[in-house]
């Protein structure tokens, strides 16, 4: 961001409150998904595959705390990965 695109009034930039409220739109979602604490939120998400004893193509989600995947149909596989356990 270049430096006369910092709101200097405290208001952030239209596509950054977008962004945010995106995430905000998927934390029930994850919440549910992955029964996750209710303090959890998105802080991003991402297309990805893991490999398994087959590759599955899914989404992962990050929270503060975790790592959520999930593949959907045809070949389901969710995982959840807290950070602590991340080395």
């Amino acid at each position: 961001m270049a430096e006369a695109d910092i709101p200097i009034d405290g208001i952030w930039p239209q596509d950054v409150v977008d962004k945010a409220e995106k995430m905000r739109s998927k934390d029930v979602l994850v919440r549910d998904s992955f029964n996750l604490p209710a303090t959890e939120s998105v802080i991003q998400d991402y297309y990805c595959s893991m490999e398994r004893s087959m590759t599955h193509r899914g989404r992962m989600w990050v929270t503060q705390s975790y790592i959520c995947f999930d593949s959907g149909f045809p070949f389901y596989a969710t995982e959840v990965v807290p950070f602590w356990k991340v080395t």
